[in-house]
């Protein structure tokens, strides 16, 4: 065996030992590292913009990097990087940021009653979009029309209502700035009541109040839900109107969502959504209607292919804009 030959085997050996003691001392130390990703090929079948009809190509447009760690009985988190198509740098390329980043007390206010302190997830996603289930296609209503963001940075307290934990509570008080840092004094409060009924159906409740330097929005939102034998159905709505201090009209939107997965096979499910969203922006009205329908193909347990199209058309446009993509998520 010649000295290079002995020097490469050593390297790598030193290499791998490295590797097993790093991923040890990961492992004891209560902290697991996972991966998520939604890419797509999409080709712009009709647009408003004639020009854009034909366009195509390959990338993704989401990659989360999450690091969950438990550091005693009481006390858990999340570190999570996220970057995404919408997000990148001087250069033009995609930029990570940083997408949770919080410390979860556990029974900080009795039994079963926890607080969640730093960048996480207001409340009022959390029920709808597990039970919507398909994030790598498209994210859950009140994310999609910009009432409320996937993020912000506070101080949150939930747990149950009841003994049998089939009521429960969330509130947030927080930036109002999504995972951008604090620039006001303003701040805004979510609120939320979950119901889990004995059955198949669970309901929430909820609302959110924030303060701005020119004037206040609110919004109130409700969801309910029904898994059956192999499909759910989900619907979701909102109404979120933001007044101004020296004006006497308001930008209100309001929306609803109605979803359908359906089980075809163990393999294979059928996916249908349709949004309707209304604008009235200091008295100029209009509105959107959404769709997506979709067929996803199980390949593994965390590897899904979902060829799917998107239809959205808006009131004042003559015509609409119609996506085809397939989207590979996978999970690791």
């Amino acid at each position: 065996m010649n000295i290079v030959s002995r020097i490469t085997k050593s390297v790598a050996a030193v290499i791998l030992v490295m590797f097993l003691d790093a991923s040890v001392a990961v492992a004891q130390s209560g902290v697991s590292l996972s991966g998520r990703v939604f890419a797509d090929y999409s080709y712009v079948i009709a647009s408003p913009d004639k020009e854009a009809e034909g366009d195509n190509g390959f990338g993704y447009r989401r990659v989360y990097m999450t690091a969950n760690y438990t550091i005693s009985d009481r006390f858990s988190g999340r570190f999570r990087l996220e970057a995404n198509d919408g997000s990148t740098n001087a250069q033009g390329k995609n930029a990570p940021f940083v997408k949770d980043l919080y410390l979860k007390w556990k029974g900080a206010l009795g039994e079963g009653h926890d607080v969640t302190m730093g960048v996480s997830s207001p409340r009022s996603f959390l029920v709808s979009q597990a039970h919507w289930g398909h994030r790598s296609l498209e994210k859950t209503i009140l994310d999609r029309a910009g009432v409320i963001k996937s993020r912000d940075m506070g101080i949150t307290a939930s747990g149950p209502l009841t003994s049998s934990g089939s009521v429960r509570y969330g509130l947030m008080l927080a930036n109002n700035n999504n995972v951008n840092g604090e620039n006001d004094r303003n701040k805004r409060v979510y609120g939320q009541l979950e119901f889990y009924p004995e059955g198949r159906f669970h309901f929430t409740v909820g609302g959110d109040y924030a303060a701005m330097d020119d004037g206040s929005a609110f919004t109130l939102h409700g969801f309910a839900g029904y898994q059956g034998e192999g499909f759910r159905v989900g619907a979701e709505g909102f109404f979120h109107p933001r007044s101004f201090d020296n004006l006497e009209d308001n930008d209100t939107k309001i929306g609803g969502t109605l979803f359908v997965i359906a089980e075809v096979s163990e393999k294979n499910t059928a996916i249908f959504r349709i949004d309707r969203v209304e604008w009235d922006l200091l008295g100029v009205t209009t509105s959107e209607i959404w769709a997506l329908a979709g067929y996803t193909f199980h390949l593994e347990k965390n590897i899904h292919l979902t060829p799917n199209i998107i239809y959205s058309k808006y009131r004042d446009q003559d015509d609409p804009f119609i996506n085809g993509r397939m989207t590979l998520y996978y999970k690791f």
